[in-house]
């Protein structure tokens, strides 16, 4: 063989490795239900960019809306099969009035479908989804007390400072975890509190 046609076969094979490895970068896929102005969570998705994870490259997103009252998200089923037809990696759970009223059954989802659940409040943790952070809701209303302390003598709503959370908790449950196969490493449930068993 000649050199130059060796360099041209050589040439034409190198790239193959290239085209191997990009062809194997994971796809996550993410189920996401949420309810009301979708604009809010632009900021969860932009926060995903941060980390590498970009919708349409390595980033599939199964999401399901409701819009107006309760009743236009009744029939929650309907997303939950679209969700399950398209096996997502994760279940991301935004909460509100809706999906609060629909709790056993999204975690029950979850459940059924071996899905990992995450959460913003540790109730639904408790209700049996595989994790939450979030705030601390009672450390919240405690500090709510200030507030109807010095309205109640007086003070103008408008002149009282403006507070953000300062406690989070992040719950586990250990049962629901073992019901899907997922095992959390001992650092992890060493900062969780709660850890349900």
């Amino acid at each position: 063989m000649r050199r130059r046609e060796f360099i041209a076969l050589i040439g034409g094979v190198t790239p193959w490795p290239l085209v191997a490895r990009a062809q194997s970068v994971k796809i996550w896929r993410m189920g996401f239900i949420a309810h009301g102005n979708e604009i809010f969570y632009g900021a969860l998705f932009e926060g995903l960019r941060d980390y590498g994870y970009v919708e349409g490259q390595n980033l599939i997103v199964e999401r399901r809306f409701a819009r107006g009252n309760a009743a236009l998200f009744k029939d929650f089923a309907a997303a939950f099969a679209t969700i399950a037809q398209e096996r997502p990696d994760a279940l991301l759970v935004l909460q509100d009035a809706v999906t609060m009223q629909q709790r056993g059954d999204i975690t029950d989802f979850a459940m059924h479908e071996r899905l990992p659940s995450m959460f913003q409040e540790k109730g639904w943790a408790q209700a049996g989804g595989l994790m939450s952070y979030g705030e601390d809701l009672a450390a919240m209303y405690r500090r709510a007390a200030f507030y109807v302390d010095r309205i109640f003598k007086g003070a103008n709503p408008a002149d009282l400072p403006v507070e953000q959370a300062t406690k989070f908790e992040l719950a586990i449950n250990l049962k629901t975890a073992k019901a899907i196969g997922l095992t959390f490493p001992d650092r992890i449930l060493a900062v969780a509190d709660p850890v349900i068993e």
